[in-house]
């Protein structure tokens, strides 16, 4: 357990806290397993900040259509702390923006575009918050279904390239010509930033991947954009039944390796794609900032939790939007109360920032 001032302290603040807590489960359908320790002050994200110091690695890369990503986001950071995926692609997540308080993966930055009519549908890209990444937008990208960002490389890079535009696509079974169009016309857009890895569901059953050839016209079309934007489609065995859905576009085939197609994510009937990305790339090391109980105000804290009126701020709203409130409110009130210390995290096995050493 964190250090408190007095045991009489840390118990007045986790009253104080539950009592916002309480009047948001009692609107139904919480998980209070949801809520960090501490009485959710701990449950705060981490700030990371970049220092100076930095280690060539190969970056492991993950991709699925997870078919809905809402009832399978415990199995997808199960996932993550046992592959520790650096990349991470998926489709079909289903999200929308009932779904904002659910998406993140902590030590992830997460790019997404969610179906805008309709059910179903969406992107997500997560990249480790060690790489240095930026989204790529533009109009054309705006009228796909479809997210990209680039990350930077190190000194050992891939022919030279100053980076990598990862893309997540997904192209629905009833895409029309118009679609289909617009989506090649950003395969051409992409290809001017230099090395690219395009991941995603294109729904082209017919095609078949060892003669590069289909029988389908629309299928047809696609090959011949991809072969005409000198792209190289790297997957090789099923990814749905007897199909190849799920494709791994490159630039240069020298870009990855070690690919693994297999298993699930959840209920999932798509296979997983692993593979890892075959240049070198500067991956920072990192402090992150906890908070430092020892100095805590919690008189201070105790006393602004009480001057909220919980009742009058969550009354009409819905249980998922009552809880993001509640989260960021008592984000606010802590970092107003607590001030923050640096821990330097060195190799990929941390404990999490609340695990103290009473805890341990």
């Amino acid at each position: 357990m964190p250090d408190f001032n007095t045991e009489r302290e840390e118990n007045e603040v986790r009253k104080d806290i539950a009592g916002g807590r309480r009047m948001i489960m009692r609107k139904g359908g919480v998980d209070t397993s949801l809520i960090g320790h501490i009485g959710g002050i701990t449950s705060v994200p981490n700030w990371v900040k970049n220092v100076n110091e930095a280690k060539q690695q190969k970056l492991r890369c993950l991709y699925t259509n997870a078919r809905s990503l809402g009832n399978k986001k415990e199995e997808l950071e199960l996932l993550v702390q046992e592959v520790k995926p650096d990349i991470i692609g998926i489709t079909e997540t289903w999200w929308n923006t009932r779904h904002d308080w659910s998406t993140g993966i902590e030590g992830y930055v997460l790019f997404r575009k969610d179906r805008n009519k309709g059910k179903g549908g969406g992107v997500a890209l997560y990249i480790k918050d060690e790489v240095d990444c930026k989204e790529i937008k533009s109009d054309r990208m705006e009228k796909t279904e479809s997210v990209w960002a680039k990350i930077t490389l190190g000194k050992k890079t891939i022919r030279s390239s100053p980076g990598i535009v990862l893309g997540v696509c997904y192209r629905p079974p009833g895409s029309n010509l118009d679609m289909d169009k617009d989506l090649f016309n950003v395969f051409n857009e992409v290809n001017t930033h230099g090395n690219c890895i395009i991941m995603g569901d294109f729904n082209f059953p017919d095609i078949d991947w060892r003669t590069s050839a289909s029988n389908n016209n629309r299928a047809q079309i696609f090959l011949d954009v991809i072969a005409d934007e000198f792209l190289h489609q790297v997957v090789a065995e099923p990814t749905r039944g007897d199909a190849i859905l799920d494709l791994v576009l490159v630039s240069s085939e020298d870009l990855i390796d070690e690919m693994v197609v297999g298993d699930n994510l959840g209920s999932s009937d798509h296979e997983l794609i692993q593979f890892k990305l075959n240049g070198r790339i500067n991956k920072n090391k990192s402090e992150t900032r906890v908070f430092d109980f020892k100095r805590a105000n919690f008189n201070k804290l105790r006393k602004l939790v009480r001057e909220v009126d919980w009742t009058k701020e969550i009354m009409d709203l819905k249980v998922e939007e009552a809880w993001n409130y509640f989260k960021l409110k008592l984000q606010k009130l802590s970092e107003a109360c607590i001030p923050r210390k640096g821990k330097k995290n060195i190799g990929r096995c941390v404990r999490p920032s609340w695990m103290s050493k009473h805890l341990r």
